[in-house]
């Protein structure tokens, strides 16, 4: 059979169905090669005059859908499809129903080759695309700023208690047989608890989980990681430093040292030095210099100084060539505290007009009495000088020494005297005079009464005054 030249558009055979023909009746013609079924057009009767189901079989005489193709019909040992050439196909399925693009050798149900580097694979909908690129294996999305909005950092805060409370478990999908290997990853549920954005829920009530998301999070969490490693490692190093202060001091102390530790003689010098060189201090030939010390309360063995000035000294023993307590511009509360041997309780010594004195409390308590005006050895201004006694001329006793003759002193004949009722007074052995001191007036005592031939009157000495040898 030919065609007319330049037929125009044929038709090129036709099988007319009427209504007679009851619904679903079949109705094809097929193009047969050496009795081989080639090319069936193919449809049904609709019962009213019509078709219905139409299809182009290849193959088959019954094609299922508009093209059907069974290779069972035509040989299995070609593609099912093919566009391209044997060499160079672009698209094609082989009798496998693996599909083969770039390939003529499909290996998986998808197989894409490219000839040349890059990402052979893109996958996009409206907000982006992502690549797989086997050569970097790795798989890329875009993340471009001009693609976003309503941009915000992601809080660290409580991210690696998020990343420690997922639970990663070991499993088996339900069509896996007792061969196939375990799998690793999360229950969706427990994620959705944790990482609710990290969780979708399909239209039939499957959950998924979102792998890739996790990604900034784990990022977040590494960095809140790093920060704690760092004030760690701060720390370690500072007691790093303390211990080896410490073992140099037990090794100088026992007058040893130790080879089986870690740190030699060297590395404990270099560590206390760098440790000291942070303090604002220097280290040079086995004495530390500070430029200041500032300290509530210095507690040591045994100290040795030019010039301390401070607050507190807490010492077992203190050794000096010359100690001041108080000052002369504020001799006032100046003392030592001296702890009662029998009773415990402190009392404060101090020096008032020359004399050693005692207060009970210590010597920095405001309270004490030495402390308070008006006790002796506080500061007080200097008292008015008291008035000289009258002395009167008195009366000469059996021995040769004058009586005073009324209440006031006198002078003996060898020009001694005798002391003022208010004074006292001492005479030696040769018959010369003593210092006298002056107290306060007293009430006029009863007369004494005359003293006997070859002795001689001795004055008494009051309560609160001293006698000088």
């Amino acid at each position: 059979m030919s065609f007319e030249s330049d037929a125009g558009v044929l038709a090129w055979t036709d099988l007319p169905v009427t209504s007679a023909s009851a619904q679903g009746v079949k109705q094809s013609y097929t193009a047969q090669l050496n009795g081989n079924s080639m090319l069936t057009v193919y449809g049904e009767s609709d019962g009213v005059g019509g078709v219905q189901n139409l299809g182009v079989g290849i193959g088959s005489t019954t094609p299922w859908g508009y093209f059907s193709i069974n290779p069972n019909g035509i040989g299995s040992n070609r593609p099912l499809f093919n566009i391209g050439s044997s060499t160079a196909s672009q698209f094609m399925v082989g009798t496998s129903g693996f599909v083969g693009i770039g390939t003529t050798s499909p290996q998986r149900l998808l197989h894409v080759y490219r000839s040349t580097d890059g990402a052979p694979v893109r996958f996009e909908d409206a907000n982006g695309y992502c690549e797989i690129d086997p050569t970097s294996t790795s798989w890329t999305c875009t993340s471009d700023r001009s693609l976003k909005k309503d941009i915000t950092d992601l809080s660290s805060e409580d991210t690696m208690t998020r990343i420690a409370a997922l639970n990663a478990v070991s499993f088996k999908w339900n069509k896996d047989g007792e061969n196939d290997p375990l799998r690793y990853g999360f229950i969706a549920q427990d994620v959705e608890a944790i990482f609710p954005e990290l969780v979708i829920t399909a239209d039939n009530g499957l959950k998924s989980v979102m792998y890739g998301g996790f990604t900034p999070f784990i990022v977040e969490a590494v960095k809140e990681l790093h920060l704690s490693i760092q004030n760690l490692e701060s720390r370690v190093t500072d007691v790093e430093g303390r211990l080896a202060i410490l073992e140099l001091a037990q090794q100088v102390g026992s007058g040893t040292t130790s080879t089986s530790t870690s740190l030699n003689a060297s590395s404990t010098i270099d560590t206390i030095a760098g440790w000291l060189a942070s303090l604002g201090a220097t280290l040079q030939n086995a004495v530390a210099t500070f430029v200041a010390i500032v300290a509530d309360t210095v507690t040591a063995n045994f100290v040795v100084v030019n010039d301390i000035t401070t607050q507190t000294v807490n010492a077992a023993s203190v050794y000096a060539g010359a100690l001041q307590v108080g000052t002369t511009t504020n001799p006032g509360g100046s003392g030592i505290t001296i702890v009662d041997r029998v009773t415990g309780q402190p009392f404060c010594m101090f020096i008032a007009n020359g004399v050693m004195q005692s207060a009970a409390g210590s010597c920095d308590n405001p309270n004490n009495p030495a402390n308070q005006p008006g006790v002796p050895g506080a500061a007080e201004p200097d008292p008015e000088p008291e008035p000289e006694p009258v002395t009167e001329t008195g009366t000469t006793t059996p021995d040769g020494t004058e009586e005073g003759a009324g209440t006031g002193g006198g002078t003996t004949e060898n020009g001694t005297s005798t002391p003022a009722i208010g004074d006292t007074a001492s005479t030696t052995p040769d018959g010369t005079d003593g210092s006298a001191t002056t107290t306060p007036a007293l009430p006029d005592p009863t007369p004494e009464p005359p003293a006997e031939q070859g002795t001689s009157t001795e004055p008494v000495i009051e309560p609160g005054t001293t006698e000088n040898p």
